[in-house]
């Protein structure tokens, strides 16, 4: 009774005044054509599984090999930095032990090493004795 006595400006609930547009794609839907089956074989999906299955396998393994060659670089740095503190601390060390101003064998105290003459090059000459005066003595060449 409640029904008949409704007020019509009062909105009936959305689903029901959306109903001819829903009918309407419905209808629409159900004229589409379907799309054709694709020709594929069912054994196709599990050949592809496998050799995903093995890529990931693979890749996995890779990850794990770079992992320890990462370590390894790491390792071999650390040692480097330690050694290269050691070998600091001792050089540190000696030149404490020699006065500050010793420099093994081959090595420089910020300075290049200066090379040997070249013979006769940049040499003085040995100055000429005056034989004025003595005996025996030949006067210089002129």
């Amino acid at each position: 009774v409640a029904a008949v006595d409704r007020d019509p400006n009062i909105p009936i609930h959305p689903f029901h005044s959306n109903a001819q547009a829903m009918y309407d794609a419905c209808d629409r839907l159900a004229r589409r054509p379907l799309p054709e089956p694709a020709d594929v074989d069912a054994s196709d999906f599990e050949r592809d599984a496998r050799l995903y299955t093995a890529a990931v396998k693979e890749r996995d393994a890779l990850s794990r090999l770079l992992e320890v060659k990462d370590n390894m670089i790491w390792s071999l740095l650390d040692q480097r930095r330690e050694m290269q503190e050691e070998i600091d601390n001792l050089k540190s060390q000696k030149a404490g032990l020699f006065g500050g101003g010793y420099a093994a064998p081959g090595e420089s105290e910020g300075e290049e090493e200066e090379e040997p003459p070249i013979e006769g090059e940049g040499e003085e000459q040995p100055e000429e004795r005056s034989t004025e005066g003595e005996e025996g003595a030949e006067p210089p060449a002129t």
